[in-house]
C-alpha cells in the first residue's frame, strides 16, 4: 500500500488509487504520513486541520471521526492477512504505524539521499537515474488542493526541498553533458525561481553546452538586471565565474 501526498492526497494498492471523503481527511492523513512513524498531539492536528480560525466546540471528536474513516479505508486496501499500515492512539496523540517506504515523499527523500551517495561514489549515470525515479514520485504540488495555512507551509517547504534535488540532479546531469536536456528543463524552473542563482548558472551552462552562446549570456544580463534594479547588487562569484568562461569561449566541461 502507498500513502500518496506528492500531489492529490490518498491511498494506492496495485488495485488502483483511493481517494478519502473530505479535505479534513486527506488533511488528517497528510499530517500523520509527514511524521510517519512519530506520535502526532491530537492539539497539533486539531490546529492543522482548523488553521484559519478557531476550531469548533467539538473538534477533537471530528479528528477521531476523521481517524475512523482513514482506518477503514486503510483496511479496505489491505492485502489479507497482511500487516498494512494502521494508525494508533496513545496518550492524546495519533501515529501513522508504516514504514516510511509506504509514504511517496519519504521514499522520495531515500532515493535523492542514495542517489547522492552513488554520485560520492563516482557513479553519475546510476544516480541521475536514481534521482529520475524519485522526480516520477511528484503529481503536482505537495497537498495539492487543499486549503488552507498549513498545507500551505507544507507546500512551500517540501517545494523548496524538491528545489534543491533538481539543481543537485541537473549538476549531474550538465556532468554528463546533458546540455539540451537540461536546459529543456531549467527554463521553466529559472522563469519560476529567476533570482535562484544555482539555476540560473545551470541554465548559462546548459545553454552554452548546446551551442546557444547567445541565450547563455542573455540569461546572465536578465539576472543583472533584476538584482541591479531590486537590491542594487550584481551576481555572485559564482555566475561571475561562469560568465567569465563563457565569454573566453572556453570548453563546455572546463
Amino acid at each position: 500500500m502507498e500513502i500518496h501526498i506528492l500531489g492529490p492526497v490518498g491511498l494506492g494498492s496495485r488495485e488502483g488509487r483511493l481517494g478519502l471523503g473530505s479535505d479534513k481527511e486527506r488533511l488528517l492523513l497528510a499530517a500523520l504520513a509527514l511524521d510517519v512513524g512519530r506520535p502526532v498531539a491530537l492539539d497539533t492536528l486539531v490546529d492543522r486541520l482548523w488553521d484559519s480560525g478557531p476550531p469548533p466546540a467539538k473538534a477533537r471528536e471530528s479528528v477521531h471521526t476523521y481517524v475512523s474513516r482513514i482506518r477503514r479505508a486503510l483496511r479496505s486496501l489491505a492485502a489479507p492477512g497482511a500487516d498494512g499500515p494502521a494508525v494508533t492512539h496513545r496518550a492524546h496523540t495519533y501515529t501513522l504505524r508504516a514504514e516510511p517506504e509506504a509514504v511517496d515523499w519519504h521514499r522520495y527523500l531515500r532515493l535523492a539521499d542514495h542517489a547522492r551517495a552513488v554520485s560520492a561514489e563516482g557513479d553519475d549515470v546510476r544516480a541521475a537515474a536514481l534521482m529520475r525515479q524519485a522526480e516520477r514520485l511528484w503529481e503536482g504540488e505537495a497537498l495539492a488542493g487543499l486549503p488552507g495555512v498549513w498545507p500551505e507551509r507544507v507546500r512551500m517547504s517540501l517545494a523548496e526541498r524538491r528545489r534543491g534535488v533538481a539543481a543537485a540532479r541537473i549538476a549531474i546531469e550538465l556532468r554528463l553533458g546533458r546540455f539540451a536536456e537540461a536546459a529543456a528543463e531549467l527554463a521553466p524552473l529559472v522563469d519560476q525561481y529567476p533570482r535562484d542563482e544555482t539555476l540560473v548558472g545551470q541554465l548559462m551552462v546548459a545553454h552554452y553546452g548546446s551551442g546557444r552562446h547567445a541565450d547563455a549570456l542573455l540569461v546572465h544580463q536578465a539576472l543583472r538586471r533584476a538584482l541591479r534594479a531590486g537590491f542594487g547588487t550584481d551576481p555572485g562569484d559564482e555566475l561571475s565565474r561562469i560568465h567569465a568562461h563563457i565569454l573566453r569561449r572556453a570548453p563546455s566541461r572546463s
